[in-house]
């Protein structure tokens, strides 16, 4: 999984960095690059051509930032963020002008005159980050296969984060299922001394639910359906000149494409896999005809069974 992997020591690192950069890289389409190196910090990231990680370096003021996914603001008009937005707002804010951006990502901020590394992720924290803390380092990586080879440990299970697993499907909080190796939750902030490594984590936002209970029902379908619209709207914020979705016959995809129409920008393509169009109530044939419906080509891809 491609990512950004950092680390501050406040010993020297003798850790073979660029090693925990390779091991992410999941075939040839994904690419390793070293950003820094200052003796006891280093970052990297590894990404793919399709998907780079982006980045702006002001070095008259020792500051700057690397971005791993999209994000955008809100602040009156809601418009996509660049490193460079991020480098300002920091500039002027601090860390905690990173906190009024929303989308999917992560995000490392380098301050030199500071002495202070600052990491956060999205509020749903949909870009998994990794961590390892210890008294004078701390590390960060997608994966924790990343975070062993840059320490130079032997990963050993967590018999409790494996029960958390097998129970429910995932780890809680931030156990993952290797000891020492925590997730970092969801909007977390993450502020780290270059000098002696420590870290300081903070949560800077919570779900949370208000119920309106007075609402009739015809106000909660406006309010649903309005919703589902500015999310689309945020989605194709940065104007992409094409766009596919992946139709299945589900009420997901297929309110997806219904309020892609609604906001005058419905996808170029629909695309979808299965045996046959032509066998009713399956998806590949539910979905040719909502895909009809709304005038967008739908080419299926047929998986051919074999008896064995």
């Amino acid at each position: 999984m491609g990512g950004i992997v950092g680390i501050v020591s406040e010993a020297p690192i003798t850790a073979a960095f660029s090693e925990a950069l390779r091991c992410l890289c999941h075939g040839s389409a994904f690419e390793a690059v070293q950003l820094a190196d200052f003796g006891g910090l280093k970052i990297g990231v590894c990404h793919r051509e399709s998907a780079r990680a982006r980045r702006a370096w002001r070095p008259e003021s020792g500051l700057g930032a690397v971005l791993y996914g999209w994000a955008l603001t809100r602040g009156g008009s809601t418009r996509p963020v660049d490193p460079a937005w991020i480098v300002d707002t920091y500039k002027n804010r601090g860390a905690a002008g990173l906190v009024a951006m929303d989308g999917d990502f992560v995000v490392v901020v380098l301050d030199l005159k500071g002495r202070r590394l600052i990491l956060a992720n999205n509020r749903t924290g949909t870009i998994p980050v990794q961590y390892v803390a210890r008294p004078g380092l701390f590390a960060f990586a997608p994966e924790s296969k990343a975070l062993h080879a840059l320490l130079g440990t032997r990963p050993e299970l967590d018999c409790d984060g494996l029960l958390e697993f097998v129970t429910f499907g995932h780890a809680l909080r931030s156990r993952t299922l290797f000891r020492g190796c925590k997730l970092l939750e969801p909007a977390s902030l993450v502020e780290v001394d270059l000098d002696s490594g420590k870290a300081d984590i903070q949560k800077y936002w919570s779900l949370s639910f208000r119920p309106r209970r007075r609402w009739h029902e015809a106000e909660a379908a406006d309010a649903l359906r309005s919703t589902v619209l500015e999310s689309l709207r945020d989605t194709i914020i940065d104007s992409p000149p094409y766009l596919q979705l992946l139709l299945t016959g589900g009420y997901d995809s297929r309110t997806i494409l219904a309020g892609m129409s609604a906001i005058g920008r419905p996808p170029d393509l629909a695309l979808t896999w299965g045996v046959a169009d032509s066998i009713p109530g399956s998806d590949p044939f539910i979905a040719r005809k909502i895909a009809d419906d709304h005038q967008t080509p739908f080419p299926v891809s047929y998986t051919h069974l074999r008896a064995h």
